[in-house]
């Protein structure tokens, strides 16, 4: 099993891989961290669902066009 910090640099990871952004930007506490570890989630399992919660947009989303960020539309 990780360590706390082990675990939550895996968040911070994938939060960034996902959506761009890490724990801090996205307002996850130590206390958010710990219950997720302890609920055995996976780090990527808990930054989709934090980013499903607070309805994030993941990078994958936009795309860049001459240096201008513009969401891709579905």
């Amino acid at each position: 099993m990780q360590s706390f910090i082990q675990y939550w640099d895996s968040v911070d990871q994938s939060m960034i891989k996902i959506y761009g952004i890490d724990t801090s930007d996205a307002g996850i506490s130590a206390d958010d961290i710990a219950f997720a570890q302890e609920a055995l989630m996976k780090p990527k399992e808990f930054v989709e669902w934090w980013g499903s919660k607070y309805d994030l947009t993941p990078i994958s989303e936009y795309k860049i066009n001459l240096g201008k960020s513009t969401r891709v539309l579905k």
